[in-house]
């Protein structure tokens, strides 16, 4: 499919690209005025009359075809109740076959996801906002009894909002199956290796003794708990990369990953452990999870210390020497002349109360006479 083709009603605004480990290839499109992501699927191919094929093989690709479009029908149909613009989970709006190609559209995301580096370098407390974030989109999912199946640095976009929080969506579900239902050709289940879930890995390698009914949401929570020391650290757990290549063929070997982080709270350490577990059902749910991350973030910071409070100095009154002299009239001094340098620029209250109530006496109830504080420096009672 070229630019401008149409297909479905959709016109494809760039030619297609590989994606997905050559499994399938993506560009944009337009419809009604709208912008689109488009993901045309490299397999299955739908045996048409002219393909090639004895009738045989095409009844078989026919029989697989069916089924691959009930199971991404049945996702969808799944998923609608719980997608909205904007929301967490951008899920299929659309899925179709244009003749022998299945495509599928979502909307189009206008935002760059964060490097591993970048978040781990981020304040612990917003690093924890973060994966709060991503759990709450991986809740709304497992609330419907889904496997994301691919959970991965590139499936998970996180952005920081303008309000300075952060935000996370979910993409990518063509690896997603319902809980204990994954494909029964391992063929069909993709991923990356790195990860994996160690149930996982057996069931694509398919062990003895391992059911499909094996392969449920605690899978997520197990790549989940590889994200979050990504998140943290920038790094992995802790493992023998020279002889392992991949966690989870660490923890088959009878291992188990630790997070050795001294800078981490240690109940964030033990929950991303539990996570990791190498038994699904020792791993916490993703409720679990979102309800102790939550606390952590809601939880207040320590008060500082406070401040020793100073003891209050004792302020001596000042003096203000006054080279003009005026008469001050009091019943002790009426009629001398007194050098206000003598006399103190702060009077004790009783002090102050009887000057006034000596003024008042002297001038009388006129409403119009200067308070107390225009008495300084100026004439004070007697007659003129």
């Amino acid at each position: 499919m070229k630019l401008n083709e149409i297909i479905n009603g959709y016109r494809i605004l760039q030619d297609f690209q590989t994606a997905g480990g050559g499994l399938s290839k993506w560009s944009f499109a337009e419809r009604n005025g709208e912008e689109y992501f488009i993901k045309e699927f490299l397999h299955p191919t739908f045996p048409l009359a002219d393909s090639p094929g004895s009738a045989r093989v095409k009844a078989r690709k026919r029989e697989e075809c069916e089924k691959f479009e009930a199971h991404q029908q049945a996702l969808k149909s799944a998923m609608d109740s719980k997608t909205i613009p904007g929301g967490n989970l951008i899920a299929a709006l659309d899925f179709f076959r244009y003749g022998a190609k299945y495509f599928k559209v979502t909307d189009k995301v206008d935002m760059t996801a964060l490097k591993p580096a970048q978040i781990a370098s981020l304040p612990l407390s917003q690093r924890i906002l973060i994966m709060t974030t991503t759990a709450h989109s991986l809740r709304i999912l497992h609330s419907l009894n889904i496997v994301h199946g691919d959970l991965k640095l590139d499936n998970v976009l996180i952005k920081k909002t303008r309000m300075g929080s952060y935000t996370t969506k979910l993409i990518d579900f063509d690896s997603s199956y319902f809980n204990q239902k994954p494909p029964t050709l391992v063929e069909n289940v993709v991923g990356d290796m790195v990860f994996y879930s160690p149930e996982l890995a057996r069931y694509i390698r398919q062990e003895p003794g391992v059911k499909p009914e094996d392969l449920t949401v605690k899978s997520d929570i197990f790549a989940l708990g590889l994200l979050y020391s990504l998140y943290l650290s920038g790094r992995l757990p802790n493992f023998d990369l020279s002889k392992y290549k991949y966690a989870w063929i660490w923890v088959l070997q009878g291992h188990t990953l630790e997070i050795n982080n001294p800078d981490l709270p240690g109940e964030l350490k033990e929950l991303l452990e539990a996570m990791l577990a190498p038994k699904a059902e020792a791993r916490p749910d993703i409720e679990t999870v979102f309800l102790e991350l939550r606390k952590m973030v809601t939880k207040p910071a320590p008060l500082p210390e406070a401040p020793q409070a100073e003891m209050p100095r004792k302020i001596e009154p000042k003096k203000v020497h006054n080279p003009n002299p005026l008469p001050l009239i009091g019943t002790e001094l009426k009629g001398k002349m007194v050098d206000l340098a003598d006399v103190p620029t702060v009077l004790p209250a009783e002090d102050e109360g009887r000057l006034e109530e000596r003024f008042v006496e002297k001038r009388g109830s006129d409403d119009s006479s200067p308070g107390l504080g225009g008495l300084r420096g100026t004439l004070l009672g007697g007659k003129k």
